[in-house]
């Protein structure tokens, strides 16, 4: 898998997962058929199928609208931490270019992408210098019209322009959000000065989700760069963008983390006032990621920024529905909405700690899917997993476990207990975070797992008219570091969803 968490173990662990966790796409699950997928299918072999939840675009006005005659693709691909992500990480490359080599409207597509790889000196098929290199960090813009394979070196299908951005004259650090910054400012003003190009961003590598501990200042990142020894911590993510220019008068279309443990609502919130589309995963990704090769082909003058999202997260699905034990995910965020959603948020906090008699919802039946890790079960209370580790380098300086929740169905609990007590003020507010979140996501799929855990299709809402599932947020804590800090995210400063677990962790 694509072990974007930093989880930096011994060799043997290493070697261990990366044989037990690469797992590559087949040819035959990238095929045209993709786009036809539908991302809420139950499959019909199921007993237990949920509904398929009704897709309303109605609630997603502006990514319904957006159509783009032309794209700017920014490519943020930090391999510089082991040779297993260096490598996928290149294979996406050779993807990308691969389907712009298929879409009839390339010419109208530009796709730069900054890559950071090892540097060792050891012989890399990919590099420039005839396979011989100690150079890893490359600023590349992928030609139109070039088809490749697998080992195909880069210099056939992309074009090496490193020399004309000061910032690459030397090795860079990727796992700084300077050096975001700097590669988005930079291509944003070489090739979309005049703002004619629609713009969408990934970021590729490693992810940790977006909580740290009070303890350790280094677990809430992603890009680490083991030459540096440094991350990209999730609130500086929101700096770069800020500092290259997108804010109110010009946003990213489309913002794709595609990195393990971040398809939360603190990530989300943290890139709200940047972007207007964002799509990541509240488990762990795969080590090949996203199909880039959809994302490509979506980009068309006819294709609207809605759609273009929905064509990756049901490919995403149809290739990871039952791949490994690990039970795969994708989110579709629109974050024109996340400001409600945070407000609907604080609400629940607000109620919970001012009548703290109601701390007995998180304490009975809520304990059992926010507090007990021992007792949880991913069938029924959709938890997932964080585990840290605090220095790339040095796998005995461990960090701290703790586990995000699927806040739909938090909500969904909380109601369940707020009738039995005959709370109607209670009601109200998980009613309200339920709209609050349908309106945030637009799609979200969640596989089955091996064995099959849930059916495979969606998240098991309990209305067929609903879809509230998808996005995670923080909700457990292992001995006694807290994972959250008081105020590193926009989340904990806008909201009181942090007050609320310094009263539940005191």
């Amino acid at each position: 898998m694509r072990f974007r968490f930093f989880m930096l173990v011994l060799c043997a662990h290493l070697v261990l997962l990366a044989v037990s966790c690469k797992y590559g796409i087949d040819s035959d699950s990238r095929n045209e058929n993709i786009r036809n997928f539908l991302i809420f299918k139950t499959l019909t072999d199921k007993s237990q199928a949920y509904s398929v939840p009704v897709y309303k675009p109605e609630q997603h006005q502006l990514l319904a609208e957006k159509k783009s005659q032309k794209y700017l693709v920014l490519m943020y691909l930090a391999g510089d931490f082991d040779r297993s992500i260096e490598e996928a990480l290149i294979n996406n490359i050779s993807t990308a270019a691969n389907a712009l080599a298929e879409n009839p409207y390339s010419s109208n597509i530009k796709t730069v992408v900054l890559f950071d790889g090892r540097t060792s000196g050891t012989k890399f098929w990919y590099d420039y210098d005839n396979g011989i290199s100690t150079k890893g960090s490359f600023l590349l813009e992928i030609k139109a019209n070039s088809t490749c394979t697998k080992n195909t070196p880069l210099i056939e299908y992309t074009t090496d322009v490193s020399s004309k951005a000061d910032f690459m004259q030397s090795e860079i650090n990727s796992g700084s959000y300077i050096t975001l910054q700097n590669f988005l400012s930079w291509a944003e003003s070489e090739y979309n000065s005049d703002q004619s190009y629609s713009t969408i961003v990934v970021v590729g590598s490693h992810g940790s989700g977006s909580y740290g501990t009070k303890k350790t200042a280094n677990l809430n990142s992603m890009c680490p760069d083991y030459n540096s020894g440094t991350f990209i911590y999730t609130n500086e993510i929101s700096l770069a963008l800020k500092n290259a220019g997108y804010g109110a008068e010009k946003k990213i279309d489309l913002l794709i983390y595609d990195v393990c443990l971040c398809g939360t609502i603190e990530d989300a919130y943290e890139v709200k006032d940047y972007a207007n589309g964002f799509i990541a995963s509240a488990n762990e990704t795969p080590i090949a990621g996203i199909n880039y090769d959809v994302l490509f082909k979506s980009l068309t003058p006819q294709t609207s920024l809605l759609q273009t999202g929905r064509n990756i997260c049901s490919a995403f699905a149809q290739t990871y529905r039952t791949h490994g034990t690990t039970i795969r995910t994708i989110v579709f965020s629109d974050l024109t909405n996340m400001e409600q959603l945070a407000r609907s948020t604080s609400s629940l906090a607000d109620y919970v700690v001012a009548n703290p008699k109601y701390a007995s919802i998180f304490d009975g039946t809520i304990h059992y899917y926010l507090k007990v890790p021992s007792t949880l079960n991913s069938n029924d209370c959709l938890y997932y997993q964080c585990t840290f580790w605090i220095n790339i380098r040095d796998s005995s300086k461990q960090g701290t476990t703790f586990y995000s929740f699927d806040f739909g169905y938090l909500a969904d609990k909380v109601y369940d207990y707020a009738q039995e007590q005959n709370n109607t003020e209670l009601c109200q507010i998980c009613s309200n975070i339920k709209d609050d979140l349908e309106k945030a996501i637009v799609c979200s799929w969640r596989g089955t797992g091996s064995p099959d855990y849930l059916p495979e299709g969606c998240y098991p809402s309990f209305n067929s008219t609903r879809n509230y599932y998808g996005l995670s947020i923080v909700g457990i804590t292992t001995g006694s570091n807290r994972p959250y800090r008081d105020s590193t995210f926009a989340f904990n400063t806008d909201t009181t969803w942090n007050t609320l677990l310094e009263m539940l962790y005191p």
